[in-house]
């Protein structure tokens, strides 16, 4: 039970610290955007992490309890929560998309269409630090979230500097997660094939 406690308030402080775009991005894009675009930003950002905090229903936690529960279905259990994001995410977009008009009526600019794909792509294939906590390898955890944060004020910062557009803006944080998921992608699959080969070897 204290390894438990352990490992989930350590994906506690992970999580703050992929939110912590949104604290600290703001003393430098408050210097670098005028009113208004930094006003259109943070609206975006509200909108986002609302939603995503809504459609991922603490789907990866599970995770940090199973995988050490039950390692013979690893590959199983991993399946099943990337499986149940994508359905989720899916009827995520789904409910952002009927409800556009509500929401255009109720912003500064229209942003549904960068918002469904930011969203789609935040919350699918998330379950790398639940992952790692429940393998007991903290250590990848605060590598990775650490790392993820820094590309994440990196690429705001720096288009917001050279460009000042905030729809450029919204579109390299849509890329900067398609990157993560290209990225997850690659690792779960290259990793449960491996273990599958290995397997196969005994």
């Amino acid at each position: 039970m204290a390894s438990l406690t352990k490992r989930t308030m350590i994906l506690i402080v992970c999580r703050s610290l992929n939110f912590g775009v949104q604290l600290l991005s703001p003393i430098f894009l408050t210097r670098i955007l005028d009113i208004r675009m930094f006003g259109q930003y943070r609206e975006f950002i509200l909108y986002a992490m609302i939603g995503a905090v809504v459609i991922a229903f603490s789907i990866p936690n599970n995770l940090i309890y199973f995988v050490p529960k039950r390692p013979e279905k690893e590959r199983q259990i991993v399946s099943h929560s990337v499986l149940f994001l994508l359905l989720t995410s899916l009827a995520g977009m789904l409910v952002i998309f009927l409800a556009r008009d509500l929401i255009r009526s109720r912003t500064s600019y229209d942003f549904v269409g960068p918002l469904m794909l930011y969203v789609f792509l935040f919350v699918n294939l998330d379950v790398f630090e639940s992952y790692c906590l429940g393998k007991r390898r903290t250590i990848a955890v605060l590598y990775y979230s650490t790392i993820r944060t820094v590309v994440r004020i990196a690429a705001v910062v720096l288009v917001a500097y050279f460009s000042r557009d905030i729809m450029l803006i919204l579109k390299v944080m849509i890329a900067v997660e398609a990157a993560k998921c290209a990225f997850l992608a690659f690792f779960f699959r290259r990793h449960f094939t491996t273990k599958l080969d290995t397997a196969l070897v005994k």
